[in-house]
């Protein structure tokens, strides 16, 4: 393992900030993507992303309804808001049921991950593609762009190391956090670390992969020092500084 070069340093730790906006946004893009496709409206956020029906206010009173009275409606019995429940169903424009609210959420909910995977997944095989011409000529700029996609995993990795931290500062008996991975599992009541962990192995994999097996060994420690520190500056400088500004 070589040294230090500031000048590759420097760029890089910048790149490692670009992508963690970029990485955010378009994982929070897939979100948005999927809800469009079921004809919601949506919001972005600097970190998150919001979307509900045009009707979605009817329908919330419906689910609350049903929550009040789950009993009798599960049995098909009439009950003191039954009159009021038929007349916001009236207002809805298409038949909707809830299991097919749960449904979509699910699938909107995993869209997000997936497009980090799939980004993730078309980097590896660009830099599998360009191997040799790496051994050959040493990094080009394609290839480094190809690093960055093939790290989107990352974010898997930071979700639950984030998480565990969390929980060891702050003890609430969730090691898993409230993202993606653990909402999904708890959508489809399964272990909340169903998805994370997986991820999080692919994702540290995928690291050590790219470091180690395309990176040349002269860039091993510039490129792993860019990375903790860009990354770390990327995630503050949007999540608690410029996002919420650009995109509250």
């Amino acid at each position: 393992m070589k040294s230090i070069h500031p000048k590759l340093l420097f760029y890089l730790i910048l790149s490692f900030i670009l992508c963690t906006v970029i990485g955010t946004l378009t994982h929070e893009g897939g979100h948005i993507a999927a809800a469009k496709y079921y004809g919601y409206e949506t919001t972005l956020h600097y970190g998150s992303m919001n979307y509900k029906k045009p009707w979605q206010a009817q329908f919330d009173t419906m689910q609350a309804i049903y929550k009040r009275h789950k009993l009798d409606e599960d049995n098909h019995i009439k009950h003191l808001e039954s009159t009021r429940q038929d007349s916001l169903a009236s207002e809805i424009k298409e038949h909707y049921t809830r299991r097919e609210y749960i449904q979509e959420s699910a699938l909107i909910t995993i869209v997000g991950p997936l497009q980090t995977l799939l980004t993730s997944i078309i980097g590896i095989f660009i830099l599998l593609y360009r191997r040799q011409s790496i051994l050959a000529r040493g990094m080009q700029l394609w290839d480094w762009l190809a690093v960055f996609l093939a790290l989107f995993s990352l974010r898997f990795v930071s979700n639950l190391t984030l998480s565990v931290l969390s929980e060891l500062w702050k003890p609430n008996g969730n090691y898993f956090g409230g993202g993606d991975e653990a909402r999904l599992a708890r959508s489809l009541d399964l272990p909340l670390g169903m998805f994370a962990i997986p991820l999080f192995i692919i994702g540290f994999l995928t690291a050590l992969w790219v470091i180690f097996k395309i990176l040349p060994a002269k860039h091993w420690l510039t490129f792993i020092l860019s990375g903790l520190i860009g990354g770390v500056l990327g995630f503050i400088l949007w999540m608690d500084w410029l996002g919420p500004i650009v995109l509250p």
